[in-house]
């Protein structure tokens, strides 16, 4: 995950947006009208298809929520370049830091039921061996700190032994438990916005600690079964195993990778899934009336003056005149990638997902079809 895939997907986001500047009016009937009359997609099919051949993707896959129900799922590609499997929206990838927004979701479940409090010291959640590096002030972690990329804890720690490019193999929480005894933070506490991959793998991990379930279990418990999502797992285990699509290389998309196994690291990017599970989560994650979302989308952190962090969540709220909040997350394994953007205010969301990210073309791609699917569904 080496290209920073957050702010990218902040990138694209605002360049969208600021590029939607259209008119009021006719907007609900024409907005219907797209409703009733678009459900071939053959437009969206076209141009999946079309990104295949430019940009050599081996698959691509897509889910799109509107109003509270899936109105589209597919796939193109292979799945399996060598076995001849074609991809379909039944198949599973692996999501990378998309996973981040369902540690979010989890740890609001945990919040809310009095199980771990934001404002707490996060060594209140490890063993007293675990010695948690303090500021230059002496400030200690909280749990909203880390949660918020606020924390100076470093984008992944020194003992971790792996080559950027390549698939992490493991993990563990001995080696974890030595990184937070040993480092340095990065920059003073709740200063500034920096990205951690590490800081949510300890956030994964402190709440395995208090629960005493393993994170896989706690995503089970509160998102997968609620919300009937059948093909989704923090492990590769039988639900996802005989689904998963093979990883291709970012840079070289016809030669296989692996998953990545991360070990005490998972809450940080290690969810599969596929756009079906996805788009189920979106409906929920876009009512707020729901105790767990509203938690969630709280703007716990300020990063710029539009865009804010909540809880595994990038909110960016555009004034007039698009009067639009984006809220998404995104993920870049160096072969799987995924993205999910939500406008809770126009009811539309759609995730997209890959086992070989091509570069900058899946997030040329990206910004095409959520163009695209604004305009059509969404203005």
């Amino acid at each position: 995950m080496n290209k920073n895939p957050p702010l990218i997907i902040m990138c694209f986001a605002a360049v969208f947006i600021l590029s939607c500047v259209i008119s009021n009016s006719s907007k609900t009937s024409e907005v219907k009208k797209n409703v009733e009359s678009d459900t071939s997609f053959k437009w969206l099919k076209k141009m999946m298809q079309d990104s295949i051949t430019k940009y050599n993707f081996p698959s691509f896959a897509i889910g799109v929520v509107y109003d509270g129900k899936i109105i589209y799922t597919d796939a193109v590609g292979w799945a399996d370049r060598a076995k001849k499997i074609p991809a379909t929206a039944e198949s599973v990838y692996q999501i990378g830091s998309l996973t981040k927004t369902f540690t979010g979701n989890v740890l609001a479940h945990l919040i809310l039921n009095r199980t771990i409090n934001l404002d707490a010291d996060i060594s209140t959640y490890f063993p007293a061996t675990v010695h948690f590096p303090a500021d230059s002030n002496g400030k200690k972690l909280t749990v909203k700190d880390i949660a918020t990329h606020s924390s100076g804890l470093p984008r992944y720690p020194g003992n971790l032994d792996r080559v950027d490019g390549e698939p992490m193999m493991g993990y563990t929480k001995e080696q974890m438990y030595e990184a937070l005894s040993t480092m340095r933070l990065e920059r003073n506490v709740g200063v500034a916005y920096s990205y951690s991959n590490f800081g949510y793998g300890v956030l994964g991990t402190a709440m395995e600690n208090v629960t005493k379930q393993p994170y896989a279990q706690l995503l089970e418990k509160y998102i997968f079964k609620p919300l009937s999502m059948n093909s989704s797992s923090g492990e590769l285990d039988s639900k996802v195993k005989n689904k998963l699509t093979t990883a291709y290389y970012d840079d070289r998309p016809n030669e296989e990778s692996k998953p990545w196994q991360m070990g005490a690291l998972v809450a940080h990017g290690g969810i599969f899934s596929n756009v079906k599970d996805i788009s189920r989560f979106m409906i929920h994650f876009m009512d707020t009336a729901q105790a767990d979302i509203k938690l969630q989308q709280t703007p716990f952190f300020r990063i710029s003056r539009i865009t804010t962090y909540g809880l595994g969540i990038f909110m960016t709220n555009y004034g007039a005149p698009q009067n639009t909040m984006v809220m998404y997350h995104g993920g870049d394994l160096d072969s799987y990638a995924s993205n999910m953007i939500c406008y809770p205010q126009k009811k539309l969301g759609m995730v997209m997902m890959s086992n070989g990210a091509a570069g900058r073309g899946l997030g040329n791609l990206f910004t095409a079809i959520e163009n695209e699917l604004y305009k059509r569904y969404a203005k």
